[in-house]
C-alpha cells in the first residue's frame, strides 16, 4: 500500500496485553500489563486510584482474540484513524511478542495499513511493585533481554513477510518503518538488514527516526551520523532537543496523544499529562 504524498493519521500499537515468555520469566507465568491496573500501593498521583477500572468497550482484552482487533479496526475507522503503527522488538536475536502480527498475517486482522516502529532498546526495567524491589539482570550490562545487531539474516527473514503484506505501508514504494532509537549502530544494521531484504524483492525501506531527548540522547553532537528519510517526535516523552542540522530539511511525521498516565507502571513516580480519569472508566 503506497501513498507518497496523501497526509494519513496512524496510531502506534502496543502489542502485548496478552502473556509473553518473557514476563513469564521475569514477572511469573502469565503476567500481563493489565496486571498493573490491579495494584493497590500507589503512592503517587491521587486521581489515579488503585484497582483501576477496565477500560471501556473491551475491557482487559486479550489482542490475540480476533473479535477484539476486529473490534479495534472498526473504532480506528469510526474516528478516521488510517491505520496502526506495530511497535517491533527484536531481542536476543528472536522477535518478542510477535503474537499480533502472526494473527494478522493469518487472518488480516485489524484489516488497516500498518507499518512498524523497530522498538530497538534492551529491556532493563523491571516494575518493583511486581518484583518486590527486585531487578532481575541476565546481562553484564544490566539488562534481561539484549537488542543485538548481528543476524540482520534472520532479522530480514522475519521481516519481509510483514513488508510484503498488501496492507504494509509504503512511501515512494518503500516499506516504512519507524525507528526508536536512530544510532549510528542501528543505521548499519538496517542497512544490513536492507541487503537482506533484496533477495525477497524489497530494495529499499523509508526509514523515520522518532525524535525526542531520549530517542536521541545518543547523539551528542549537532549532525546525527546517518540522514534518515524523514522525522517523528516521539511525543509521549516529555523535552525535546534542537533537532541534528541533517533533519531540519526532512519531511516531518507530527506526532500527539491523548490521555497520557504510565502511572501503572511507575506508580511511585507518576508520570501524566492531559490526563483524566474518564479516560478508562
Amino acid at each position: 500500500m503506497t501513498d507518497p504524498v496523501e497526509q494519513k493519521v496512524f496510531a502506534y500499537y502496543f502489542p502485548q496485553y496478552h502473556s509473553i515468555p518473557e514476563n513469564d520469566v521475569v514477572f511469573g507465568k502469565g503476567f500481563t500489563d493489565w496486571d498493573l491496573f490491579h495494584v493497590s500501593n500507589n503512592t503517587g498521583l491521587s486521581a489515579c486510584k488503585f484497582p483501576l477500572p477496565p477500560p471501556a468497550g473491551l475491557g482487559f482484552y486479550n489482542p490475540l482474540e480476533k473479535h477484539v482487533r476486529e473490534h479495534q479496526a472498526n473504532l480506528a475507522k469510526k474516528y478516521e484513524v488510517d491505520g496502526f503503527i506495530y511497535y517491533h522488538y527484536w531481542l536476543e536475536n528472536k522477535p518478542v511478542m510477535p503474537g499480533v502480527l502472526d494473527a494478522l498475517l493469518t487472518d488480516n486482522e485489524p484489516n488497516l495499513p500498518f507499518c512498524l516502529c523497530f522498538a530497538n532498546d534492551s529491556w532493563k526495567q523491571c516494575y518493583s511493585h511486581t518484583t518486590n524491589g527486585i531487578h532481575k539482570a541476565f546481562h553484564a550490562d544490566g539488562s534481561t533481554f539484549r537488542q543485538l545487531y548481528d543476524k540482520p539474516k534472520i532479522h530480514a527473514a522475519y521481516l519481509e513477510k510483514l513488508f510484503n503484506h498488501p496492507n504494509y505501508y509504503r512511501i515512494k514504494n518503500r516499506p516504512v518503518l519507524f525507528i526508536y532509537k536512530f544510532t549510528a549502530a542501528v543505521y548499519a544494521y538496517i542497512k544490513q538488514v536492507i541487503d537482506e531484504l533484496k533477495q525477497y524483492g524489497i530494495e529499499d525501506l523509508y526509514l523515520i527516526a522518532n525524535t525526542s531527548a531520549f530517542c536521541l540522547g545518543p547523539y551528542n553532537q549537532e549532525v546525527l551520523a546517518r540522514t534518515p528519510d524523514a522525522y517523528s517526535p516521539f511525543t509521549p516523552h516529555i523535552g525535546h532537543p534542537p533537532l541534528p542540522v541533517n533533519l531540519v530539511s526532512l519531511p516531518c511525521a507530527p506526532g500527539g496523544f491523548v490521555g497520557w498516565n504510565a502511572t501503572p507502571r511507575h506508580p511511585n513516580d507518576p508520570r501524566t499529562r492531559d490526563y483524566s480519569p474518564s479516560y478508562i472508566a
